[in-house]
């Protein structure tokens, strides 16, 4: 299929699509309370790099994370989305003249060179040709600038078989992350740090139903720190992990 074909059948799923729409809160349901941690993770560089920089949220969906960027002072921000109908949800959700919407292509947007002290994506990479974001958003970073991004990895087998039993919930373009990803990023992104997310938590999934929330959100909190440690002490795991934070400054 075409860039320009694959391009426009991302736009037209994620315009209005109950069917993902169904799938995604069902998942939402069973596993959101495990993504706690790498929410957080990205939520701590927003608030400590946003204070009166310019903002990008790239991919922005209906607008994840720009509450928090408006409270801690962020100068101006810029959502795009190739997505109509996510930037129209985006534009009714904020009345800030700090805030402007566009639909644009995240893989070669409209931008002049260093346009960005920060750029923010939660899951949008893994929909992208790598290639071309990558060396996009390295172009769009005021030197000194940082990026964040949250993405799932593909490795594990079992989140794997999750995947296919819910089609729904993505398009066929849809290639979380793997190892040699990784390497594509840090080759332009030299001082790139990542940190993964949730391997021993998916174990407590069958526990979500029967436990009492805040007993279930403590035995997350337990299987995270052991997850910490393995990530220390048996660094091939991270193959096994679903979630990667990437941190990505401009030199």
């Amino acid at each position: 299929m075409k860039n320009e074909d694959r391009l426009e059948y991302e736009a037209k799923f994620h315009d209005n699509n109950d069917d993902r729409l169904k799938a995604r809160r069902l998942s939402s349901l069973m596993v959101g309370d495990l993504f706690n941690e790498p929410h957080n993770h990205v939520f701590n560089v927003v608030r400590e790099e946003c204070p009166d920089k310019s903002v990008l949220c790239y991919g922005c969906g209906e607008g994840t994370f720009i509450h928090e960027m408006l409270f801690y002072g962020a100068k101006s921000i810029t959502g795009i989305d190739i997505s109509p109908g996510m930037i129209e949800k985006a534009s009714s959700l904020f009345d800030d003249q700090r805030v402007n919407f566009l639909i644009m292509n995240c893989e070669q947007t409209e931008f002049d060179n260093n346009s960005f002290d920060l750029i923010v994506g939660i899951a949008i990479l893994h929909h992208l040709d790598l290639n071309r974001a990558i060396t996009e958003i390295h172009r769009l970073l005021k030197p000194g600038g940082k990026a964040i991004f949250l993405e799932p990895l593909g490795h594990n087998i079992f989140i794997n078989l999750f995947r296919r039993l819910t089609p729904h919930a993505r398009t066929p373009f849809e290639h979380p992350l793997k190892m040699g990803d990784i390497s594509l990023i840090k080759a332009v992104f030299k001082r790139a740090a990542t940190k993964e997310y949730v391997f021993l938590p998916l174990l407590a999934i069958p526990l979500k139903f029967m436990l009492p929330r805040n007993v279930f959100l403590k035995i997350i909190n337990r299987l995270s720190k052991i997850d910490n440690f393995l990530l220390q002490h048996l660094v091939f795991l991270r193959y096994w992990f679903w979630i990667i934070v990437l941190e990505l400054p401009k030199e």
